[in-house]
């Protein structure tokens, strides 16, 4: 009989215990799922960066198409170093869950890694930063720029970013049109203007090639006469078309060219020009026109100076 009672009363205690146990596992759950549900809620302060929208350009970055693909710029952010103070030329630094504040204070700042590169503080309101960034015309591709916003709290986020130089609109770095530009203002020259396929002339028997200028092939490709053209005359006779010419004017000299094969690279190649004139002087035609290293462009068609 007292084993009996036994029995019972250990049944009982064992029912008890699961009971327990079968009640305060939902707590335990709920307790884990708080957690998880706290640490998935949680967002890491961030800064988003655009710009105005214009030739080349979307939201401050370059599109960088290159014979139809996306270049080695693409999506990097642009300054325009030839005018640094067009009303185009701009960034906005916006904070994600990151309180940039609706005004600078006396602690509030903006800084970027680069020594190159200034940012000139043009407004600081409604937690937006609108920013001028500075350069000088030669800046090319800056790599791995971080820009660093303090609130006038003394918090810190800063954002890593890519940066490229454009010398006028749509002549981003990598272009054959920057290039030109950028080799003009070495020399202290102005820029092709407005655009950067404008032209002084059209290449035809009267042109003497000379440093300096762009030479394009339509709008499709331009260039750089980088030396003083050495001019040539050769005896070689030839009737062409009922007139007689005597002599063969040539004209060598480098031309630097670059984005000449969709790579964006530069290089500087020997090139000549070459004309046929009668005995008297008074009659010229084009033997041979400038090239490219982009052998499918044919002739060059015309000249900025």
């Amino acid at each position: 009989m007292k084993n009996k009672i036994l029995v019972v009363l250990c049944i009982g205690i064992f029912f008890l215990s699961c009971k327990k146990i079968q009640q305060e596992s939902p707590a335990s759950s709920n307790a884990v799922s708080q957690v998880m549900k706290s640490t998935a809620a949680v967002i890491t302060p961030s800064l988003s960066i655009g710009g105005d929208t214009y030739l080349g350009v979307t939201n401050g970055q370059w599109q960088g198409n290159v014979c139809g693909g996306a270049g080695n710029y693409y999506l990097d952010y642009v300054i325009n170093t030839y005018d640094n103070f067009n009303p185009s030329n701009y960034w906005t630094i916006t904070g994600n869950s990151f309180t940039i504040g609706n005004s600078q204070g006396s602690t509030g700042s903006i800084t970027i890694s680069s020594p190159a590169i200034t940012l000139q503080i043009i407004s600081w309101s409604n937690n937006i930063i609108k920013v001028r960034p500075i350069a000088p015309y030669q800046l090319d591709s800056k790599k791995n720029v971080t820009i660093t916003v303090k609130n006038s709290a003394n918090q810190t986020c800063s954002k890593t970013i890519n940066v490229i130089g454009m010398l006028g609109n749509g002549r981003g770095f990598g272009q054959c049109t920057w290039e030109a530009a950028y080799q003009r203002s070495l020399r202290g020259l102005p820029i092709p203007y407005p655009s950067a396929y404008s032209i002084t002339k059209i290449i035809d028997r009267d042109y003497t090639p000379q440093v300096g200028d762009v030479i394009d092939w339509n709008s499709s490709h331009t260039s750089f006469i980088l030396s003083s053209p050495v001019r040539s005359t050769s005896y070689n006779p030839t009737t062409v078309s009922g007139i007689f010419y005597d002599s063969l004017i040539t004209y060598t000299f480098l031309l630097q060219e670059r984005n000449y094969t969709c790579n964006e690279v530069a290089g500087s190649f020997t090139k000549t020009f070459t004309k046929r004139k009668n005995k008297a002087g008074t009659q010229y035609i084009i033997n041979t026109g400038i090239k490219s290293q982009a052998s499918t462009l044919g002739n060059a068609t015309a000249y900025w100076r």
